[in-house]
């Protein structure tokens, strides 16, 4: 008797062991489909966002001849895309060479471009770009005029994906030791 329960615990714990593998998995795979997902909307949903401003930015520079003080008369539009909505954490708009020609934060604009902004700033790129840094997914959104091109810079908070990130984790932890305290009942109920 004692042998058929050792033997029990033992294959309890093999499926316990077999079921956290395959949840583990699940959760890993989950968590990786999610984040590729929300990049793409977080991309798609600057594009939206940078609309105005792009079309603003090609305006001023019909209107004018390029000059990078002119930029500042966005700051208007920008403060009031970032207070309709508050996943954004910051707006800039910069040149080829990493100059941020304005900023939604002035003391931001002091400071040197991060190395990732800068790295796609130099791939100079065509079309809509999606990085890390400066906790901030930030996308870069080309504005191409035959006098200048710029980059719009539209940075979504991390925390607003890291949250959920962590909310997939936690459920499919639970449901792990759910199916293993259940398949260990089941085991030891036989």
């Amino acid at each position: 008797m004692k042998a058929i329960k050792s033997l029990s615990v033992k294959i309890a714990l093999g499926i316990g062991g077999i079921l956290i593998l395959v949840v583990g998995v699940i959760a890993s795979v989950s968590v990786s489909f999610f984040t590729s997902e929300y990049l793409g909307w977080i991309e798609a949903r600057s594009e939206v966002l940078g609309r105005p401003l792009r079309d603003n930015i090609k305006d001023l520079l019909d209107q004018t001849r390029y000059n990078e003080s002119v930029f500042m008369v966005l700051n208007g539009e920008i403060i009031k895309i970032l207070k309709e909505n508050p996943a954004l954490s910051h707006i800039s708009v910069h040149d080829r060479a990493g100059k941020t020609l304005t900023h939604s934060d002035p003391e931001r604009a002091k400071r040197d471009s991060p190395e990732p902004l800068k790295n796609a700033l130099q791939a100079a790129a065509q079309k809509p770009v999606t990085f890390f840094a400066e906790g901030s997914y930030q996308t870069l959104l080309p504005v191409v005029h035959e006098k200048a091109t710029v980059y719009i810079s539209v940075a979504s908070r991390a925390e607003v994906i890291d949250g959920v990130r962590g909310r997939i984790a936690w459920t499919f932890l639970g449901l792990a030791l759910a199916a293993l305290l259940v398949g260990g009942i089941g085991t030891f109920l036989v």
